[in-house]
Formats: C-alpha cells, sequence, structure tokens
C-alpha cells in the first residue's frame, strides 16, 4: 500500500486544540491489538510521527468519535487504531507494554474482588483454557502462584470440582431457567405419574455457598475458619437466551443485590415459592466468543453486570517460529497471523480474528 497525504479534514481536525487533546487522552486505544492509555503513547510506541506529517495515510473517523477504527499506513507499515472501550468498560492500560492487558496477569486480590466477569474475544484465543487459572485465582491463589505446570493446575481445578466448589455448564439454545435455576420434573413412583420441583447447577451451587457461609460465621474462633469461596464457569454465555436462562436472577448477580449487601434483596422462585437470594462469595466466570455475537448485542442487563476481560489474539508468542522454504525464503509465523488479523480487522471487524 503506498504512502500518501493525509486526509484534509483529519489533518484539519489535529489544527483543532480541543480535538487533539481528547484524541490524545480521552480514550484508551487499541493499535494493532495492543492497549494504550492514550492516542500520544501509541504513537510514541510505534515511533510513529505527529498525525499532520505528509507521509502518513489516513482513513477513518477516530477524532470525532463517528468510527470506532481508523487505519494509518506509514513507511509501508499498517497501524490499526480502535477505541479500546466503546462500551464504557474500565479495563486496566497497557500504554508501554508489548502485550494486551487483558492477557496480563492480575493479582488475586483484584480477581476476588470480580463477583461477575466475562472472558471475551475471537475464536481460539484461549478464553476456556483460562477460566482454569481464573478460578483457581479465586479459590486458590497460593497454589496458583507456586505452580506453573498446566498439569497441576488442571488437576487442582479437577479437586476443586469434585470438593463442589466449582460448577460447569456450557450456555446454548436449548438451556432454560429450570435447567440453571430450578424447574419442574417428571417421575413415576408407584405407577402413578408425579412432578417435583428439581433445582439447577445455578441453584445448587448458590445453597452451598450459603451454608459454607453460615458455617463460618457459626464458628467459635472466626478468625480460624475461612469463608469457602465457590465458582461457577458458564461457557458460551452469549449463545443462550440469557434473559430467559438468567430470569428474575438477573439482578440478585449485581455485587449490591447479593446477600450480606446493604441493598441485598430476595425473590420468591416460580415453582418451589422459596425466598432466594446470591451469596456474596459465589464467582461467576463466563466466557463469550465475539464472532458468535458482537459484545455490542449482548443483553444490555447482563453487560451492566458483568466485567468485561478482553482475550486477544496473541501472535507474538509465535515471533520466534519461522518456516524457511527449500529455496530459502523464510517466513514468520507470528508476523504472518499479525498480518492476517490485520486485514481481517480491516475487511470484517476483529471479532473475527484467528486467536492462538
Amino acid at each position: 500500500m503506498s504512502t500518501s497525504k493525509i486526509s484534509e479534514s483529519v489533518a484539519k481536525s489535529w489544527e483543532d486544540t480541543d480535538i487533539r487533546r481528547k484524541r490524545s487522552d480521552r480514550h484508551s486505544i487499541l493499535c494493532n491489538g495492543v492497549r494504550f492509555s492514550s492516542f500520544t503513547a501509541a504513537l510514541k510506541h510505534f515511533g510513529i510521527p505527529d498525525p499532520t506529517n505528509k507521509h502518513i495515510k489516513t482513513r477513518g473517523l477516530l477524532t470525532s468519535g463517528k468510527s470506532l477504527r481508523e487505519i494509518w499506513v506509514h513507511e509501508g507499515n499498517e497501524y490499526v487504531f480502535e477505541l479500546a472501550d466503546p462500551l464504557g468498560n474500565s479495563e486496566p492500560s497497557a500504554a508501554d507494554s508489548d502485550m494486551p492487558a487483558a492477557t496480563e496477569n492480575t493479582s488475586s486480590d483484584m480477581n476476588t474482588s470480580l463477583l461477575n466477569q466475562i472472558l471475551y474475544g475471537p475464536p481460539g484465543t484461549g478464553k476456556t483454557y483460562q477460566t482454569i487459572e481464573k478460578a483457581l485465582e479465586i479459590l486458590d491463589p497460593e497454589f496458583l502462584v507456586e505452580n506453573q505446570e498446566r498439569s497441576a493446575l488442571k488437576r487442582r481445578f479437577d479437586e476443586l470440582v469434585e470438593a463442589r466448589q466449582i460448577a460447569f455448564v456450557t450456555f446454548h439454545q436449548s438451556f432454560s431457567y429450570e435447567d440453571f435455576v430450578e424447574g419442574l420434573r417428571a417421575k413415576v413412583e408407584n405407577g402413578q405419574l408425579c412432578y417435583e420441583v428439581e433445582d439447577g447447577v445455578f441453584k445448587r451451587l448458590c445453597e452451598r455457598a450459603r451454608k459454607s457461609h453460615a458455617d463460618a460465621s457459626d464458628a467459635a474462633d472466626p478468625d480460624a475458619t475461612n469463608e469457602a469461596r465457590f465458582v461457577l464457569v458458564i461457557d458460551e454465555i452469549n449463545r443462550g437466551n440469557v434473559s430467559r436462562v438468567f430470569g428474575e436472577l438477573i439482578t440478585l448477580i449485581e455485587p449490591s443485590k447479593r446477600a450480606g449487601a446493604e441493598e441485598s434483596l430476595q425473590v420468591v422462585l416460580p415453582y418451589s415459592k422459596d425466598r432466594f437470594s446470591v451469596p456474596s462469595n459465589l464467582h461467576i466466570i463466563g466466557t463469550m466468543n465475539t464472532a458468535d455475537r458482537s459484545l455490542a448485542a449482548l443483553d444490555l442487563a447482563l453487560r451492566r453486570r458483568f466485567t468485561f476481560v478482553e482475550m486477544p489474539p496473541r501472535p507474538e508468542l509465535l515471533n520466534d517460529v519461522v518456516i524457511e522454504s527449500e529455496e530459502g525464503a523464510t517466513i514468520n509465523v507470528g508476523h504472518l497471523l499479525r498480518i492476517m488479523n490485520q486485514r481481517i480487522s480491516v475487511l470484517l471487524d476483529r471479532d473475527h480474528a484467528i486467536g492462538l
């Protein structure tokens, strides 16, 4: 792609001091998949000169906020700039890092404070894979720090599943409120067909979490008894009908509405008529494939109650993988994947990028 002078409208916008300040400092920016705290930080990181430089070709309206994407070409290299948080989600910045913030390890204290989080990104970026580490950050952070081998982490995860501190479920189009919370199930007794209320996976885990909280509160020495935490992993959370599956409980999962909080709420369940609330020691980790449904199209009630953690492709992991042909030509696989994803972002959208 040849270089050309910056478009007249964009160059003119940079002459406006107010627009320039907003563009430089107002939004977190993604440049080629890397998160930066500001536009200025991204320019500095990639060594891109002032945007009014005649050797930069620009397409897009990122300055005015009317578009989420803008493409620059400088010295033959293409740079795709995007607003990092178009939905208003606040994610940590990586102003001077070579890695997207969403892939960096965070402290266990930060993760235990995230009662509801969703890992989102294109297919193949390791969202379900990462749920094991996310669960251990909450339930056994010391073990996670001391053990980095995947086999050890998976073994500990399985132990916590057996101990019924972790439950795993995958949403799909047929998954319903009756599967998730409670519903009527038919059974035969003495040759007669009858119905009874059966708890779903979410209600069962809530009951175990509530019992653990009560046992810790009743302990003779509270300092010697740590309240157990519980984790519900919901894979492919956006593939189910969220409003239908969660029902009235979409309100109760908010941290401020959970049991023990100042604004705690209870509801009466439709089948059992039990009074129900969500305990504060239950964490929800969801995964979302953005190629199935974009983040913007996700249920607004769900978006407001979850913290979204981006899982972008990480082509830098393949930077050391080089393929050499018989003729002596070489291909850097990491660079190849990076360029392919840049093209996909331009021609389609970044939600359909190729993961790693």
